[in-house]
């Protein structure tokens, strides 16, 4: 059996740029949980693990806690994981490189067993480093304590049964070639083609982008909210279909999310309910290593998948190991076609032919028409599965080069260099040579990039002030003040960014663009940021001007004048609250309080500064004029008039359209004013509305009585009721004008005498 070369010796290829970790620390999480795993076990399975490890045969009888610890810890040393991994056969060291090569502390058992089965060898073999300590079995704790390790393997064939591996004897794991011939060589193969690797980084930097901006939110299920879920299937650049892949990639969305994510690029927050950006530096460090780090998550991608899962279907993560490790095997320059990989795989893997369903025939009964998908041989089937991983997948990763065989027109495949670095059975790839200038910066700020002249540390560079817009042949990115805004955060300057476009730019630079990138920054660098100050709050620009004079210099720190009414100083210790006048203090954490009176008028408000806060004249300018104050002279010490705003038919209009609604006003005055709206306003709102219904006008005439006693004696009378109208007061009505005269008819028939002013 051929051996191929570990991780470790693979250092020296990338001049030292590449560090593996060192031991776990005891708050390690997968350290944690290969522990918590082994504790599942029963004390005499634990100790013949440790008895096998080399530990003393102890006559006392300890805790499972203290014999995991022990086994745990016995294992952070290379050492012994080195003299135990030497014990173990080659299909069984092979099992601990499926690990490595997938970057996953733990890989459920039935994936386990098709690749190995897929690979020659036999699932029983996973007992060795299981009895050695090397794997430990995670079950649902609701099970027994595992004691015969045999019939965990036969059980985990139908129930859910992980193997986890401590991350020690993942990093001393080595790769190696599967046991017996491989694959039947291609004969002479025409048209290679091959990627360049570089459209799943731009995919990424796209998202890393979109994650920076605004964060996507997820369910307590896992799954995305449908806000966040349009918005990125709907990108152009994270859902377009790749222009350069051999077979169509399914939702190129999710498999670049999912892969964000196993690179950690997209990281989960404290709360577990966004996803959010890694900082930039992570892409920084990692840009030499990033597309084999986008190999390894994507051959433990198990949330998605080339292919519909159907029951006698093998399971992407074995068929993607199994067949690069078969391609692997061959030699650096051959071929081998999908049908004949397909041939060798089911050779180690046989498959059931799929029967027929067939239903029994009633009488009158309808038969179920037949699947419009016909059925395909196992044979078929595989290569189907072939072509989605090789031709889909891992050549649109670049780690599948692919081509056609002369004589048979049959697709044919090989790993590229990248592929073969990631499966370690050669060095790290040489870098193409790049061309300088690359980039086509337009005055519009939209920037043509061409592959040719791309690397992933210049991918990580242009993404920090540049937006990808399209992908394919030629690269588009955009220039905006947002992009330009986020890489002068990212601790960019203007002269930086300018000084990277020019570098790599064909033409000089459009003066436009220039000038828009230097006047962004100048902005941004108006604006200054204190982590921690004391914001004091005046009645007004006069009494903060006061306060700003009378200020004691002698410690060198003067406050800065904030907004119109605010001091800002950065020391709370260098206030001198002996010469301020402190009515209160606010506590943002409350809700809003009353703090504004409404004027005899109804249109006019005044502030009370001892009760008002921050955020009261921000709300009531909304849909209110402010009022000039009425300032005193500097020698009076009366105290300035409070602050008044005028509700006008302007104003409200304004409201109006800048989306401000008549209940948000009315919600305003029950909260700052604690009452209710105006009638005043109320009217105003209305003639704004257009939709009241027009005022009535019409002539009455107004009795006046000795007593209220006699009104209410006309409006009882039988006679003279149904010609009175509305009651204004206690001894007052109204009556139409064409009832006066018959009213006055019925008052002297009653012997009761009216007089009519003017008549």
């Amino acid at each position: 059996m051929a051996q191929f070369r570990s991780r470790e010796s693979r250092d020296g290829d990338l001049a030292g740029l590449e560090r593996r970790p060192g031991p776990p620390e005891p708050g390690d999480h997968s350290r944690r949980e290969f522990r918590a795993a082994l504790v599942r076990y029963r004390g005499p399975r634990l100790a013949t693990i440790r008895q096998a490890q080399g530990g003393e045969i102890e006559s006392t009888r300890p805790r499972p806690g203290s014999m995991a610890d022990e086994i745990t810890e016995r294992l952070d040393s290379p050492a012994v994981v080195s003299s135990l991994i030497e014990r173990l056969s080659n299909p069984a060291r092979q099992a601990l490189g499926f690990f490595d090569l997938t970057e996953l502390a733990s890989i459920p058992l039935k994936t386990l067993v098709q690749i190995m089965r897929l690979l020659g060898a036999k699932p029983a073999i996973l007992l060795e480093p299981l009895e050695l300590g090397l794997l430990a079995i995670e079950t649902n704790p609701a099970l027994p304590a595992i004691d015969d390790l045999a019939f965990q393997l036969e059980r985990g064939l139908y129930a859910a049964i992980q193997l986890r591996i401590h991350p020690a004897v993942a990093r001393l794991a080595r790769t190696l070639a599967p046991e017996g011939p491989p694959p039947t060589l291609a004969a002479g193969v025409v048209q290679p083609r091959e990627t360049d690797g570089l459209e799943p980084l731009i995919r990424l930097a796209a998202l890393w982008q979109r994650a920076s901006a605004d964060p996507l939110r997820q369910t307590q299920s896992g799954a995305l909210y449908k806000r966040d879920r349009d918005r990125i299937q709907g990108d152009a650049v994270l859902s377009g279909p790749s222009s350069l892949a051999l077979t169509p990639i399914p939702e190129p969305a999710v498999l670049t999310l999912a892969l964000a994510l196993r690179t950690g690029l997209i990281l989960m927050d404290s709360s577990g309910e966004r996803m959010v950006a890694a900082p930039f530096d992570d892409w920084t460090t990692n840009a030499v290593h990033l597309p084999r780090m986008i190999a390894s998550g994507w051959l433990g991608l198990e949330s998605w998948r080339e292919f519909p899962a159907e029951p006698e279907d093998l399971e992407p993560i074995p068929l993607r190991l199994a067949a690069l490790l078969w391609l692997a095997s061959l030699p650096e320059s051959e071929w081998t076609t999908l049908e004949s990989l397909a041939d060798h795989l089911l050779a180690h893997h046989p498959q059931a032919e799929p029967a027929e369903t067939t239903e029994p025939y009633a009488p009158g009964a309808r038969r179920a028409r037949p699947r419009a998908r016909p059925t395909l041989s196992p044979v078929s089937r595989i290569v189907e599965q072939l072509e989605a991983v090789l031709l889909g997948s891992a050549f649109f990763l670049g780690l599948v080069r692919a081509g056609e065989e002369r004589a048979t027109g049959r697709r044919a495949v090989q790993l590229t260099p990248l592929g073969r670095y990631v499966l370690s059975v050669g060095p790290a790839p040489t870098p193409p040579p790049l061309f300088e200038q690359f980039l086509f910066v337009q005055p519009n700020f939209e920037i043509i990039a061409y592959r040719q002249g791309l690397s992933p540390r210049l991918i990580g560079q242009l993404s920090r002030f540049a937006s990808w817009t399209k992908i394919g042949s030629a690269l588009e990115l955009a220039i905006s003040r947002e992009s330009v805004v986020q890489g002068l955060e990212l601790g960019e300057t203007a002269a930086s960014i300018l000084e990277t476009l020019s570098n790599h730019s064909h033409r000089p630079m459009p003066a436009s663009v220039a000038d828009a990138v230097t006047s962004w920054s100048a902005r941004r660098e108006q604006v200054t940021l204190h982590e921690s100050a004391t914001l004091i709050e005046f009645a007004n620009a006069f009494e903060r001007d006061q306060a700003a004079e009378r200020w004691p210099t002698g410690n060198g720190q003067a406050p800065v004048p904030v907004a119109d009414r605010f001091l800002l100083v950065e020391d709370e210790r260098t206030v001198p609250f002996d010469r301020l006048r402190l009515t209160s203090t606010r506590d943002y954490r409350q809700p809003p309080g009353v703090c504004f009176a409404v004027m005899p008028d109804g249109l006019t408000v005044a502030l009370d500064p001892a009760r008002s806060d921050l955020l009261a004249p921000a709300e009531v300018v909304r849909f209110a004029e402010s009022l000039p104050p009425e300032l005193p002279n500097r020698e009076s010490f009366r105290t300035p008039e409070q602050p008044r705003y005028l509700i006008t038919p302007a104003s409200l209009k304004s409201a109006l359209d800048r989306g401000v609604s008549p209940h948000q006003i009315t919600q305003w005055f029950e909260r700052r004013a604690g009452t209710t709206t105006p009638p005043a306003v109320t009217l105003l709102l209305a003639a704004l509305d257009g939709k009241s219904p027009p005022i009535r006008a019409r002539t009455l005439i107004v009795i006046d009585l000795p007593s209220a006693e006699l009104l209410d004696g006309l409006y009882q009378h039988p006679a003279t009721a149904d010609a009175l109208s509305e009651r204004l007061g206690p001894t007052t009505a109204a009556v139409a004008a064409d009832q006066i005269a018959p009213l006055k008819k019925t008052l002297r028939d009653l012997g009761l005498r009216i007089d009519i002013d003017g008549a």
